[in-house]
């Protein structure tokens, strides 16, 4: 039985912190694509007001460029996953080592009892860059910078933003699709 193709929410979320049980997402960035042809349906972006800003790292923070008045018209996550949701329903979620995302969505998940609609499925594109480009001599690295320069895209600009990440994460997967 053939599996039907979805759309596929190309995500990145930024952090306070690298500890799902410990720390909390502050920025969403997510790109909608068809899963056919990939091409954009939808992006959404938002921040996510921190509750717990003395657990979070200070390197995380400076990374994802978190200064409070940047996000004193963030929203709160429960309202943050909830528009999320509302663009990515039957999507296959997707993301740049993706097992690490997921865990902090699964655990955001939890804390607002909203319902994972992804189920177990879910596309992890280093995984998918590692297949494919493990015994190019050509490739530096397999992180996601390094897979940017090979590939001739824009490195993702600093301080991080979600969005950013996700379209790189975007760029570099649809690279990968061409590889035979």
């Amino acid at each position: 039985m053939p599996v039907p193709i979805k759309n596929i929410a190309i995500t990145d979320f930024e952090f306070t912190g690298l500890d799902p049980l410990q720390h909390e997402i502050i920025e969403v960035g997510v790109i909608v694509v068809d899963g056919k042809t990939m091409q954009e349906i939808t992006r959404f972006e938002v921040k996510i007001k921190p509750t717990h800003l003395e657990t979070a790292s200070g390197e995380s923070l400076a990374v994802a460029g978190y200064k409070e008045i940047d996000w004193e018209n963030a929203l709160t996550l429960q309202d943050a996953l909830t528009k999320y949701l509302s663009i990515t329903q039957n999507c296959i979620f997707a993301a740049w080592c993706s097992p690490y995302d997921w865990i902090f969505l699964l655990e955001a998940f939890k804390k607002t009892q909203l319902q994972n609609p992804f189920g177990h499925r879910s596309i992890d594109i280093f995984t998918v860059a590692y297949e494919k480009l493990k015994n190019n001599q050509n490739i530096t690295g397999l992180g996601l910078s390094s897979l940017c320069t090979y590939f001739e895209i824009p490195k993702e600009p600093m301080p991080h933003r979600a969005i950013n990440g996700a379209q790189s994460a975007l760029e570099v997967y649809k690279k990968l699709l061409e590889l035979s």
